[in-house]
């Protein structure tokens, strides 16, 4: 029995990685089709759209659909020290503060002063079942 559960994990393994390769493979051909037939594609969509006229914004194909769609604009951080330092002067409320608990400090000294903080507890520590 714990042979074929050590099977089973590495044919789960192998299926893994498989399928990263495969999705890799996918996107090195995507890359390659749009870089070679992308921009052709897109002027033939434009030229189309503009010959019919009106308000639609995509082609409809037999193999997919073609079009353009509105994005927003989005905010693009070139220089975060000098943004940060502009909010703090003009728009403190862009500001966030974030505190966090390191828990490998809190956890030594639990196991220094044997001191359990209020908020926190102790779990685990005992043995777990395995199979490899």
């Amino acid at each position: 029995m714990v042979r074929k559960i050590v099977e089973v994990r590495a044919y789960g393994n192998r299926v893994r990685e498989w399928a990263a390769a495969e999705l890799r493979r996918a996107e090195r051909e995507e890359t390659s089709f749009l870089y070679r037939y992308g921009q052709q594609l897109e002027q033939w969509a434009q030229r189309q759209l503009e010959a019919h006229g009106g308000p639609r914004k995509s082609i409809n194909l037999p193999g997919g659909t073609l079009g353009f769609r509105s994005e927003p604009p989005r905010l693009e951080v070139t220089d975060e020290d000098a943004l940060l330092h502009w909010c703090k002067a003009r728009l403190p409320s862009a500001v966030a503060t974030v505190e966090h608990v390191l828990r490998n400090v809190v956890k030594e000294r639990i196991r220094d002063t044997g001191e359990l903080p209020e908020g926190a507890e102790v779990a685990g520590g005992g043995e777990r079942f395995f199979i490899k």
